[in-house]
């Protein structure tokens, strides 16, 4: 009677120590994006107080138009926008990893 005990539990142990997980981790890329969205006319932007960059009249009705679209490393940064040399936009930002922070123009 103990054996029959016995077998099943050796059996389960068995059975327990030979079955594992398998886990795989998967890294995002770096990569973060800044997309304008409104009126990009005359439009200018500074990152972290760096060079302006020139937004383009957007061609063409996709949501992620690659002319509004502007890469940006992962981080907290500061956003100035001008028109026609009037700031418009002043503001700070966080960018994740992998993420698309949206700027809408007045």
């Amino acid at each position: 009677m103990k054996k029959l005990i016995i077998i099943p539990i050796l059996a389960l142990l068995f059975i327990s120590c030979t079955y594992g997980n398998r886990e795989g981790v998967v890294q995002k890329s770096g990569k973060s994006y800044l997309h304008f969205q409104g009126n990009p006319a005359n439009v200018t932007f500074v990152i972290d107080d760096g060079e302006p960059i020139n937004l383009e009249e957007e061609k063409g009705s996709d949501r992620y138009a690659p002319n509004l679209l502007y890469e940006i490393s992962p981080g907290k940064h500061s956003l100035k926008v001008f028109r026609n040399g009037e700031l418009i936009i002043e503001r700070l930002i966080y960018v994740a990893s992998s993420e698309t922070k949206e700027v809408e123009l007045q």
